[in-house]
């Protein structure tokens, strides 16, 4: 960014980081995004903390990607980020299994945001059907909420057909 005072970023980037001696990643301790990477606002303008402190580290990323190479999202630890593309950071979020949106066609389990496996859904079907099991002991066996089991139930989730 034009007419950045370097010094006062690096100041700040030290204040509002904690360096954790195991890892060696300075975890930001200000706001995150929902992807869980840190932000601040420069000149009314929000910018990502990692490309920050990358760009007074060591240099201005210009139209290029900033990468962890710890996989750590609030690291802002320069010696862990490295530039890529576009493509590399696509890869780099597919080999880490960080996708943040399931497939649009992705059912049951392969789902990402699948809570449980076909299996406990098939015995959370069966455990109900005699009314031997209310949605309350069901919620608490699996760990899930009420609201879950019965949209488990009434298929409103879970509602293809699988073949056993």
């Amino acid at each position: 960014m034009i007419g950045l005072n370097k010094e006062k970023f690096i100041d700040k980037i030290e204040e509002y980081s904690t360096p954790v001696t195991e890892t060696g990643c300075w975890i930001w301790n200000k706001p995150l995004n929902r992807g869980g990477y840190g932000r601040v606002k420069i000149k009314g303008k929000s910018v990502s903390a990692h490309r920050l402190s990358y760009m007074v580290h060591v240099k201005d990323p210009k139209n290029m990607h900033v990468l962890h190479k710890c996989d750590i999202r609030c690291c802002v630890n320069p010696n862990h980020l490295y530039l890529g593309t576009h493509q590399d950071n696509m890869k780099d979020k597919k080999d880490r299994k960080r996708a943040s949106k399931p497939r649009a066609n992705a059912q049951g389990e392969k789902h990402a945001k699948a809570l449980l496996t076909t299996d406990q859904v098939k015995e959370i079907r069966q455990k109900y059907l005699p009314r031997q099991y209310t949605y309350k002991m069901l919620s608490k066996e699996y760990g899930v909420s009420v609201r879950t089991i019965q949209s488990i139930i009434r298929k409103e989730r879970w509602n293809y057909e699988w073949t056993d």
